[in-house]
């Protein structure tokens, strides 16, 4: 994962510093662009080519904050193997309303499982594997509990919708408790 962001975050700066050298080049050879019905001069290009930049940042920054890696001082327990499925919305009787047994509200991409507090806290961090969805979350927090949840068994919140959660089906995995 750490890897992964790494590149992400080069290739961004990479972007970045040829929008603004682009930018200046047009400043140094004093053309305009054309955008249109509207001329744009070449300081309002960089400009906007730095806005852009900053706006993919941005996202990039929040996108990597759900499942942040952990610091290097903390270690993985295996807690072993669980039987794991996937829920989330549409919301209904079966799949609950949308907020997790500790208050946080499900309403989009998040690294969230539900699991038996009498086996994993509530609050706990788990790095589970595999995971529908190993592009996003490599880490997961276990804020949810319900009524199937029982022992070794977990339950991923997954917010892409049913076809994912059926896809998903009931899987083996195997859990590590994230600790200090």
């Amino acid at each position: 994962m750490i890897g992964s962001v790494a590149v992400r975050r080069a290739k961004l700066l990479v972007l970045t510093l040829l929008a603004t050298i682009a930018g200046l080049l047009l400043i140094l050879a004093g053309q305009v662009i054309d955008a249109g019905p509207k001329a744009v001069s070449p300081a309002e290009a960089a400009a906007g080519a730095a806005a852009a930049a900053a706006a993919a940042e941005s996202r990039l920054e929040a996108r990597t904050q759900l499942t942040p890696e952990p610091k290097p001082e903390m270690r993985l327990e295996e807690l072993g193997e669980f039987s794991a499925t996937a829920y989330g919305p549409p919301w209904d009787e079966m799949n609950g309303s949308g907020q997790t047994a500790t208050g946080h509200l499900l309403n989009g991409p998040d690294c969230v499982v539900a699991v038996d507090p009498d086996l994993i806290k509530l609050g706990s961090r788990l790095r589970i594997e595999p995971n529908p969805a190993p592009n996003f979350c490599r880490y997961y927090r276990a804020l949810d509990t319900g009524g199937a949840i029982d022992a070794r068994r977990i339950d991923f919140y997954d917010w892409r919708g049913r076809t994912s959660q059926y896809a998903w089906g009931v899987r083996p995995v195997t859990v590590w408790l994230l600790g200090h």
